[in-house]
């Protein structure tokens, strides 16, 4: 059975469960069995339902109230409030033993530190309100004036703690204006409470004590981004100047300018072909000529002719297909390098022989014994209709051979005909100085193709 239930708890002692606590020691005579309350009061300077808290120091005789704390006999001199632990007026200090200084306006000052709260009378010197020395221009101190002012200051310093009293020359700050404007201000002026600069920052600076622009920002309060075309993106925080240097094809040193024309690449040290068709004109990177390129020239630079079998614009064009020995033609005009082949003319050969004419060039007349208008096939001579009577194909160049004679010489002689002879053309028997003028005919005709 539990002890406090049948109100069995030893003196001092209490709790639900076996009388496990022990009263306050500030008790007097014990405490309810049941909450721990002291029941008979409590000893001196303690105070409270468990009697376990302790009366202020700042009570006289020390003793207070027991249920509320509030000092019995009043406060010790200097203290003031229900508990005493107030400063009265006109006291300060941990044990509110100093007073106020009488030239505190209306005698008030802070209870903890003593400065005066309304300020001070006429003639006296914030925070504690003490006389102010007379000091001579330019000196200070509260014993002998043994201190200078500072040498920022505009015509002397207060007297008491050495502030500038007219402010600050210019390039100095502070309250005592020992303090330096930062080199970065416009004409070197600041605020003299912050030190701010008044006219704004020099460019490549920025914030009310111009400090360095950020990473990849310049100029008049660093508003301005380094080109996207300088190398690593960085540049002088001053004039924007690209640190590394610019990418191919832009101008040093802000790097906003393409490469002036005819150049390009990196520093725009290059030059532009001089190929290009529009002469100097290319791509400020890359170099690759704008309106491609002279005829003859492989673009995109221009700077290596067309090969073999190409010509013109870009290397647009085939050469023919009827170039003497398929040796291409010039990339610049199209001409074939060693000519026409057979049937061909001009200098591209790209037109057949005209009507009379064959072989290389052209240079060929048709014979005027074709058959057909004396047309032949452009490119052997051959006669395209056959030959006339008395002379033989393809090309109609030689009479008919002995025995022979009309169209292609396609007839035999009689047999009957003297020495098997007989007219090239008619066909007719020739005898005697007919058969001498016949041979020396075709004599003739020998002679004239050795010479052709």
């Amino acid at each position: 059975m539990l002890l406090s239930c049948i109100g069995l708890c030893p003196t001092l002692k209490w709790g639900p469960v076996d009388c496990e606590d022990q009263c306050s020691d500030g008790c007097v005579a014990g405490c309810d069995i049941y909450n721990g309350v002291c029941l008979y009061g409590c000893t001196a300077r303690k105070w409270g339902a468990y009697c376990n808290l302790t009366c202020s120091p700042n009570c006289i005789d020390g003793d207070c109230h027991k249920d509320n704390g509030t000092c019995v006999s009043g406060c010790s001199s200097g203290f003031q409030g229900y508990n005493c632990q107030e400063c009265a007026p006109r006291k300060w200090g941990d044990k509110c033993e100093k007073s106020c200084s009488p030239h505190c306006f209306n005698s008030h000052c802070n209870n903890e530190t003593g400065e005066c709260i309304y300020g001070c009378k006429k003639g006296y010197k914030r925070p504690f309100c003490e006389e102010v020395p007379q000091c001579p221009i330019q000196t200070w101190g509260s014993k002998n004036c043994e201190n200078k002012c500072s040498d920022g200051c505009v015509f002397g310093c207060d007297a008491y703690d050495g502030a500038c009293l007219h402010g600050c020359k210019d390039g100095k700050w502070g309250k005592y204006c020992n303090r330096t404007c930062s080199p970065n201000c416009k004409q070197g002026k600041c605020e003299k409470y912050n030190g701010s600069c008044v006219s704004g920052c020099l460019p490549g600076f920025q914030g009310y004590k111009c400090k360095e622009c950020k990473r990849n920002t310049w100029g008049a309060n660093c508003k301005t981004k380094c080109s996207a075309n300088c190398v690593r993106k960085t540049c002088k925080h001053t004039n924007g100047e690209c640190t590394h240097g610019c990418v191919p094809g832009y101008e040093a040193p802000l790097c906003t300018k393409e490469c002036s024309q005819g150049t390009y690449g990196k520093k725009c040290s290059m030059e532009c072909s001089v190929n290009c068709k529009q002469r100097n004109k290319c791509h400020h990177v890359t170099g690759v000529c704008k309106d491609g390129c002279l005829p003859g020239l492989w673009p995109p630079l221009c700077d290596l002719p067309c090969g073999k079998k190409t010509w013109g614009r870009d290397c647009d064009f085939k050469c023919s297909d009827h170039c003497l020995y398929q040796e291409g033609c010039y990339g610049r005009e199209g001409a074939c390098v060693g000519g026409c082949g057979p049937g061909y003319r001009r200098l591209k050969c790209t037109k057949v022989c005209r009507p009379k004419t064959w072989g290389y060039d052209c240079e060929n007349l048709c014979s005027p014994k074709c058959i057909n208008k004396e047309k032949c096939n452009a490119i052997n001579g051959t006669c395209v209709g056959g030959c006339t009577a008395g002379f033989r194909p393809p090309d109609c160049v030689e009479v008919c051979r002995k025995g022979t004679w009309g169209i292609n010489c396609n007839n035999v002689c009689d047999q009957h005909c003297p020495k098997g002879i007989c007219d090239r053309i008619s066909g007719a028997c020739i005898q005697g100085a007919d058969i001498k003028k016949e041979l020396l005919d075709m004599l003739m005709t020998v002679m004239l193709l050795e010479q052709l």
